[in-house]
């Protein structure tokens, strides 16, 4: 029996629009849902893929093993170690689409719950615990396309109008806005087709499916034709191209124009010097490519000064128009950045107090910065109070460590946690995070440096399986890349998403996402403590691995490890 929780902390009951619900707060409750189920729930990163993708991942069962092969123990232990870890998937993901059903419904309103309950298919897919009907109905509902409630040809008719006014908001983050829009689109799509799909996508697709069996006919060695499941897979993945490339555009197009108005214009004049427009023009042809756009483009200078914006040699407090938001609340957390220099450094003129109150008219008596009181100053650098005497602290233990630079208006939540590449230890200062913390019996120490002093901590604790050292004057709970890199598996694909995954254990993923440039945040605010130190406990540890193995192998394996090392070659 997987884990599976019945309640989930932070989330809100979901309304109908009646009751004033909105499209955002359906946003906000699938992604409350989806980040709950992907780190508590056992193989929950499974159903956080169904619930992005409203379709099961693809679980490829392991190939069989070949006539030599199964005289071989270890080939055969290791298939089926591989083969229960498929079936085990398989099993979880049908009992976790089963349970986020229910989960689902028991956490509506009243009168959405009757609507659901009025749609046609209900019934059936109450049977069948059918979670893409049931996602697709409630987003039918808050979108306004609800069956009974008005001809399909107009509900049609407003979904269209609704998607092509939609406009991008200056504080909205780009992957909220690129989320809203795929949402509006695919409501459209489940009752009115291909989205923008012309007569022109229909010769294109044609030309390049019979250019496809032309090419392979020409490689097959006895000049065999596509068979028909070939033809309607090549033709499947070609039309799927085409249409995410107009849905990309459509989705650029209505970009916030004060932040993005110059992008279009490059891009479009790129076009015009490209006659009749070229497969390798700049306008992007997958949603990964338009997230990664809108994420990453900087304006040139001019166009900077012409909207009157600050230029000089320091760091910009100021916001870069490509800059994502904060996990939480879609605002973003200015102008804080890893190992950077002590110069041009700005002042600090607000922060935050430890316990996330914000007091704009109230000055701190010990480090005379407004926006907290004493009791509750982040930023003190000793037990005498001290002003901070600088906007840079550096963390680090002795022999090194990491630099953080803080800017205007610079507050970093307390349930953050933040994936450094430049930190050489973690260090939290959130107790809540922590267990079994206790001062150190050897003498090891950290010590915490400023231009206007230090701190030092001799206490250490566990984040999960993390040792990690604690200081509640920290501004930060960091923990180091590198460190994390040596006990668990970290991936990034920038194409998918802007940040890191780190497989804590098999099923349990935590998703830190990029919140500002270089920095990457674990956002804990709505999480169940009790439950992220529990996904942990699910961890197959090396020790475990080695079992599937005898000595020999696991000699010869660290061997060469061992002269990967020396001769500086990354181990694959």
């Amino acid at each position: 029996m997987g884990f599976r929780s019945t309640t989930v902390k932070g989330l809100k009951q979901l309304k109908a629009p009646e009751e004033d619900g909105t499209e955002q707060d359906l946003e906000d409750f699938m992604t409350v849902l989806t980040d709950e189920v992907t780190i508590t729930w056992t193989s929950g990163g499974d159903l956080g893929y169904f619930l992005e993708a409203l379709e099961e991942p693809e679980i490829n069962e392991p190939d069989p093993l070949t006539a030599a092969e199964e005289n071989n123990k270890r080939k055969v232990k290791e298939y089926d170690r591989l083969m229960d870890k498929y079936h085990s998937r398989k099993d979880d993901l049908e009992a976790n689409i089963s349970a986020m059903y229910q989960l689902i419904m028991s956490n509506v309103s009243s009168t959405m719950r009757n609507k659901i309950k009025a749609t046609i298919g209900h019934l059936e897919a109450s049977k069948k615990k059918d979670l893409a009907w049931l996602m697709s109905t409630v987003d039918d509902i808050v979108s306004g396309y609800e069956e009974g409630v008005a001809p399909a040809e107009l509900a049609l008719d407003d979904a269209l109008e609704h998607i092509f006014e939609m406009r991008q908001k200056r504080t909205e983050s780009n992957e909220q806005f690129v989320k809203s829009m795929l949402r509006s689109i695919k409501a459209y799509e489940r009752r009115g087709g291909p989205f923008l799909w012309t007569p022109a996508n229909e010769q294109e697709l044609k030309k390049f499916m019979d250019k496809a069996k032309l090419d392979f006919t020409a490689a097959s060695p006895n000049r065999n034709t596509m068979t028909q499941d070939q033809e309607d897979n090549a033709r499947r993945v070609q039309k799927k191209a085409i249409k995410e490339r107009g849905i990309a555009m459509s989705i650029l197009k209505r970009a916030n124009k004060e932040r993005f108005g110059d992008l279009m214009n490059e891009l479009k004049n790129d076009y015009l010097k490209r006659p009749g427009g070229s497969p390798s023009d700049a306008f992007p042809k997958t949603i990964g490519d338009v997230l990664k756009l809108l994420e990453n483009w900087q304006p040139s200078s001019a166009g900077v000064r012409a909207r009157g914006l600050q230029i000089d040699g320091t760091r910009r407090s100021t916001q870069r128009p490509g800059a994502n938001r904060s996990p939480a609340s879609g605002t973003r957390n200015p102008g804080v950045s890893f190992a950077q220099s002590g110069e041009g450094q700005a002042q600090v003129c607000f922060l935050r107090g430890k316990n996330d109150s914000f007091f704009p008219a109230i000055t701190c008596r010990l480090c005379k910065i407004k926006g907290h009181y004493q009791s509750h100053c982040p930023v003190t650098k000793d037990d005498t109070g001290a002003g901070l005497g600088a906007t840079a602290s550096e963390v680090g233990k002795i022999m090194g460590g990491i630099l953080l630079n803080l800017h205007p208006e610079t507050y970093i939540n307390p349930f953050w946690i933040l994936l450094d590449s430049e930190s050489t230890d973690h260090i939290f200062s959130n107790l809540s995070f922590l267990d079994d913390v206790k001062a150190t019996t050897d003498g090891e120490g950290l010590r915490l440096h400023s231009s206007g002093g230090f701190l030092d901590t001799n206490q250490k604790g566990s984040f999960g399986g993390f040792t990690v050292w604690y200081n509640p004057r920290s501004l930060a709970n960091i923990l180091s890349l590198a460190l994390v890199c040596e006990q668990y598996r970290v991936t990034l694909d920038s194409y998918a998403e802007n940040g890191f995954s780190v497989h804590i254990s098999e099923g349990h993923v935590m998703k830190f996402m990029c919140v500002s440039p270089g920095l990457y945040a674990y956002d804990a605010t709505s999480v169940d403590m009790s439950k992220l130190k529990l996904a942990f406990t699910f961890l197959n540890t090396v020790d475990d691995n080695k079992t599937s193995f005898n000595q020999r192998e696991i000699r010869k394996a660290d061997l060469a490890l061992m002269l990967h090392r020396r001769t500086n070659h990354m181990a694959v």
